[in-house]
């Protein structure tokens, strides 16, 4: 997992491959962040001007907004994200990564779920680590 300092123990990677695999294990590790509703580990994710625009909202940009954002999600019931990726597209220093989710939302005595498609651009750093440097999903 990414430590508090950013940095990963996946190291980096050069090939098209690596880099896919890299970024199915750092969506691994941001899955269990988020689903432990740890916000500061969600936020390690992401680039510093990394832009968020979801499902039916405002577009965020920036660590505090995305970190306002994550709170909302889990101040209104989300938990027990699955996220499932269905193609990595690997150039130079960037990736997009494509996939489904599905995600429990628990409020007002009920639980339903929320199930939709999400894209994330992630964007290699200069300390040689990937990041979400945009991210949009969409509920079916």
């Amino acid at each position: 997992m990414l430590s508090q300092s950013g940095h990963s123990s996946l190291g980096t990677a050069s090939s098209g491959s690596g880099i896919g695999e890299q970024i199915r294990r750092l969506r691994e590790l941001w899955a269990e962040a988020f689903n432990a509703r740890d916000l500061e580990g969600s936020l390690l994710f992401y680039a510093d001007d990394a832009v968020v625009l979801p499902s039916n909202g405002i577009a965020v940009r920036g660590a505090e907004a995305i970190r306002d954002l994550l709170k909302s999600i889990f101040d209104a019931g989300h938990s027990q994200g699955k996220f499932e990726q269905s193609h990595i597209e690997c150039s130079g220093n960037m990736a997009v990564e494509v996939g489904d989710y599905t995600v429990l939302i628990h409020a007002n005595g009920g639980t339903r779920q929320d199930t939709g498609r999400y894209m994330a651009t992630w964007r290699r750093q200069k300390d040689g680590e990937f990041r979400i440097s945009v991210n949009v999903w969409s509920t079916n």
